[in-house]
């Protein structure tokens, strides 16, 4: 059973009633290592890519600096992430890139049941 996607009120209440959370991240793995910061920064990375980011056709016209800017701007508004640590920025975009693919084939599922005219 599928309970779709997270409408955001619980993380969003989560990060007005709290300062902001700091996400360590391992190097190794290149994930957090905390359970928690993992949940919520996959919580969060969802909620950016479905409300800020457009949805591009394809990720190797996108611009990293100009197309992202906005998702990273919003997660600095939440948590603490140094981008600048090593592998850190690429695995923020693997997670987005995913988002954004699950994203879009939602939305292709859902346009399927109407008929062109």
């Amino acid at each position: 059973m599928s309970l779709g996607p997270t409408t955001g009120n619980g993380i969003r209440n989560y990060f007005d009633s709290f300062k902001k959370m700091k996400i360590n991240v391992d190097p190794s793995i290149e994930r957090p290592i905390n359970g928690e910061q993992f949940a919520k920064l996959a919580s969060d990375i969802g909620i950016i890519t479905r409300d800020v980011l457009l949805i591009p056709k394809k990720w190797k016209e996108v611009d990293e600096v100009i197309g992202l800017k906005s998702g990273f701007d919003h997660l600095h508004i939440h948590m603490i992430v140094d981008i600048d640590e090593p592998n850190m920025k690429q695995s923020l975009v693997e997670g987005k890139k995913i988002s954004t693919r699950q994203n879009r084939y939602k939305l292709h599922q859902h346009f399927l049941k109407y008929t062109t005219l």
